[in-house]
């Protein structure tokens, strides 16, 4: 029985590989093992399930449809600009550049969503020369994660034990004044920030002065270093230099403001600044913005309804 091939769904997906997603990428999110699959049914001669593929691009599709037209709706109503300028963002810019330039072990910590890893992520991208980042999370946390993302980040291939990587690593950062930025720090096991504070430490042989390493995440990762009580973490307390907290608690008027320039009224301003100082951060303030958005009531009222949905401080 000849197969029947979905001709549209095929110039659709002709379109949108010659748009610029290659069939290997288009292959990838839809869950295939490789391209030639899709490769074959493009070109009607798929020996296997074409209703499979189709059904996988059609759902595919309908999932870019309705992020493409939320985008589309929340267009109006985000800042013009990726990187926005808050008082906690820029204060950590220039804390990275301070351990940069003093190759110092430096601790940014405080409240989820206040604007440290923006700040951060504006550092590498007008300093991606001189700066290598890394991002932990609980399975990638150890001296042996550590190490690997590290010899990632700084491309290096073809060492299969810490103690080479960390080498290599050694030696690409030696003498360069790059600075190492850790973010999600608070997951970090001692090893890993025991081996992360060592790359400040200068090459006592040649006097090759180290490399900032520059710590953020919660206070939890700040807390453990401080407790000089506790000799593993004395080493690493003495060479901390200018820590800095933020707390949501810290976040002006006028950074909601650029955050949410499509705000004039006072009352919804209130309500989003309060959300912002609260708990939940600017992250939560954002997420409820832009649910308003959808629900095509960003009043006053409107924020506290979706705030309440959420739960997020409905006293406000």
């Amino acid at each position: 029985m000849e197969k029947r091939y979905n001709k549209e769904l095929q110039e659709r997906t002709r379109a949108y590989v010659e748009a610029g997603t290659s069939q290997a990428e288009l292959s990838r999110r839809l869950g295939m093992n490789n391209s030639s699959s899709l490769s074959r049914w493009l070109n009607s001669s798929y020996n296997g399930d074409v209703e499979k593929i189709e059904k996988a691009l059609e759902e595919y599709f309908r999932a870019q449809e309705a992020a493409e037209e939320i985008a589309e709706k929340a267009a109006p109503y985000r800042p013009a600009v990726d990187y926005v300028p808050t008082s906690i963002s820029e204060d950590v810019f220039q804390s990275i550049r301070y351990c940069q330039l003093h190759r110092c072990v430096t601790v940014l910590h405080g409240d989820a969503g206040v604007g440290k890893t923006k700040g951060a992520e504006k550092f590498l991208r007008e300093n991606p020369s001189s700066t290598v980042y890394i991002s932990m999370t609980p399975s990638t946390a150890s001296l042996n994660g550590v190490c690997r993302a590290l010899a990632k980040a700084l491309k290096i291939g073809g060492k299969h034990n810490r103690m080479d990587m960390m080498e290599e690593v050694r030696t690409r950062l030696a003498g360069t004044n790059k600075v190492v930025i850790v973010d999600e720090a608070q997951h970090l096991k001692l090893p890993a920030i025991e081996e992360l504070r060592s790359l400040s430490d200068p090459d006592i042989a040649t006097g090759t002065p180290g490399n900032g390493v520059c710590l953020i995440g919660n206070s939890e990762v700040y807390d453990r270093i401080r407790g000089k009580a506790q000799a593993e973490f004395a080493q690493i307390f003495t060479r901390v230099k200018m820590p800095r907290q933020y707390r949501s608690s810290r976040i002006t008027k006028e950074d909601v403001r650029s955050l949410f320039p499509a705000v004039n009224d006072e009352k919804e301003l209130a309500v989003l600044l309060g959300v912002a100082r609260s708990v939940y951060s600017i992250r939560t303030a954002q997420d409820i913005y832009m649910k308003a958005v959808e629900l095509n009531d960003t009043s006053c009222e409107g924020l506290r309804r979706v705030a309440k949905a959420l739960q997020v401080n409905p006293a406000l």
